[in-house]
């Protein structure tokens, strides 16, 4: 498997209205993600430093295939101005502080669910 990994780092904003946040967090995911067939999941983790509220993403691809494909079918959304100025409502909300690329090692690491 490989990942997109994303660092959000919520804006001033955002920490004024965390209902607010959460809730547009909530629709946006399935707004964006929606027609993206290449995407076997996502993954969330929201992570506290200091006062400052992280958030780590992670999009799961069966392969490099897979993920030129997403980076593909998002540039072509990217160019109907509608779905660009929705995208961009992001800027309200969290900027990105962190962009990566991970793979899944080559042996079974990992466990999960005990009890």
């Amino acid at each position: 498997m490989l990942y997109l990994g994303y660092t959000f780092e919520a804006t001033e904003y955002a920490h004024g209205h965390l209902d607010d946040f959460w809730l547009w967090m909530e629709k946006r995911e399935p707004w964006f993600y929606q027609d993206l067939e290449m995407v076997r999941c996502t993954m969330w983790h929201v992570e506290t430093r200091d006062s400052a509220l992280h958030i780590n993403h992670y999009v799961e691809f069966d392969d490099e295939q897979a993920l030129a494909e997403y980076r593909t079918a998002i540039a072509e959304k990217s160019a109907d101005p509608s779905w660009e100025e929705r995208r961009l409502q992001q800027d309200v909300w969290y900027r990105i502080i962190a962009r990566s690329i991970h793979y899944s090692p080559p042996v079974a690491l990992g466990f999960q669910g005990r009890g």
